[in-house]
């Protein structure tokens, strides 16, 4: 059983403390269509031995490991292959000795859409409908008067 102390008291004989005095958060940046980086403050644990970073698309799940540091200071990790406009879940687990891990409040960040997912592309679609369509009619107007 692992606890996260303070916050925990420790009720089993047996169980191992992993302390953490301050939480890592997650932030996401530079993101573009396919990609984004995933970046996290820096470990306070002493008894620190690496990050791992899990990958979701369903909030609440902890999805599959796509990457693990082992320098406490090394917090980011440049995911890429994703697709556009969609939103991703990352979750961050700092890694102890013994085995020992806990795992933190996820983190989200959206994929820049695509040009074709974009409100104005749609609007711009609807006009060049309208204007192919006028344009089709004038020239069968024109040559049914002849």
């Amino acid at each position: 059983m692992i606890y996260e102390w303070p916050s925990e008291p420790l009720t089993e004989p047996w169980a191992v403390c992993m302390y953490v005095s301050t939480a890592p958060q997650l932030f996401i940046a530079d993101v573009t269509e396919n990609g984004l980086t995933v970046t996290w403050t820096q470990s306070t644990d002493p008894f620190f031995t690496g990050y791992q970073i899990y990958q979701t698309s369903a909030q609440g799940q902890l999805g599959a490991l796509i990457g693990t540091n082992t320098n406490v200071a090394d917090t980011n990790l440049t995911v890429t292959g994703l697709s556009p406009g969609t939103t991703y879940y990352f979750t961050l687990r700092v890694l102890g000795a013994n085995g020992l891990y806990v795992d933190y409040a996820q983190g989200s960040g959206m994929t820049a859409k695509a040009f074709w997912q974009q409100t104005w592309f749609a609007q711009l679609l609807f006009v060049a409908v309208i204007v192919i369509g006028v344009a089709a009619s004038a020239i069968f107007l024109l040559r049914r008067r002849k």
